[in-house]
């Protein structure tokens, strides 16, 4: 799942920031291998900024779907 917050929310992170966009991720217990790459796959993405300000600015959740699948399809060709 993937939720962003125009308004920004209050996670007491590291840096005092608001964050903008949240990520829940959910595996089966007996799959670790597969939870770990989907974590590291969205934490490689997040390093971009032009990556995070897409999502950002995504206005649909159509939007934010085409963002995510393009990324993905980035990360098969490399």
């Amino acid at each position: 799942m993937v939720a962003i917050s125009r308004g920004g929310v209050d996670f007491s992170s590291l840096d005092g920031e608001d964050v903008f966009i949240l990520f829940l991720l959910v595996s089966p217990p007996d799959r670790p291998g597969d939870h770990l790459r989907g974590l590291e796959n969205i934490s490689r993405h997040l390093r971009s900024q032009d990556f995070c300000n897409f999502l950002r600015q995504s206005a649909t959740t159509a939007d934010i779907w085409d963002l995510l699948t393009e990324a993905d399809d980035g990360d098969r060709d490399s």
